[in-house]
């Protein structure tokens, strides 16, 4: 006796729900203040949970969600997001917890259900200005392009240069 391909419909959507759970996939969205502006990459991040009081401008916001990830986990995504746009820090925003389930049409009738728990992450994507105004480029036409710099990585190093 040979199944009919319909009656595989639902084993292949638990299937698929099972692996989607299991893989720990994430959404995560990037939204820059300007998108023409592009910063290195930076090593080292720091994090606020409050306004921080060094000068500061806001380059974007980050927001990560899965339904396998931890928050940790997701905390780790949304700061290596934040290091590949050329942060110095981020603020962190709003988590949050959702639960639901989900419905999953079973091979000989009936519906198996599996509780889904997702989390969210925000944070605010930021540079300090002060380090930004020393790598001015004099005499660039566009300073748009001094984003492109790594910022320096002593800024008491630099301060005897600064005097006149």
């Amino acid at each position: 006796m040979r199944n009919h391909p319909l009656t595989l419909l639902p084993i292949l959507g638990l299937l698929s729900s099972v692996i989607f759970l299991a893989t720990g996939c994430a959404k995560l969205t990037y939204l820059p203040t300007e998108e023409r502006i592009h910063y290195a990459p930076s090593n080292d991040i720091a994090v606020f949970w409050e306004e921080p009081k060094r000068p500061y401008k806001i380059i974007g916001r980050i927001s990560v969600y899965s339904h396998s990830l931890s928050e940790e986990g997701l905390f780790r995504k949304l700061k290596q997001r934040a290091a590949e746009e050329g942060a110095h820090a981020i603020i962190l925003g709003g988590s949050t917890q959702t639960s639901s389930i989900r419905g999953t049409p079973a091979a000989h009738g009936g519906t198996v259900i599996t509780p889904v728990i997702s989390q969210r992450l925000e944070a605010l994507v930021i540079r300090w200005t002060d380090i930004d105004a020393l790598v001015e480029v004099p005499g660039l036409a566009d300073q748009s392009a001094r984003a492109s710099l790594p910022p320096p990585a002593n800024l008491h190093a630099l301060r005897p240069l600064l005097r006149p």
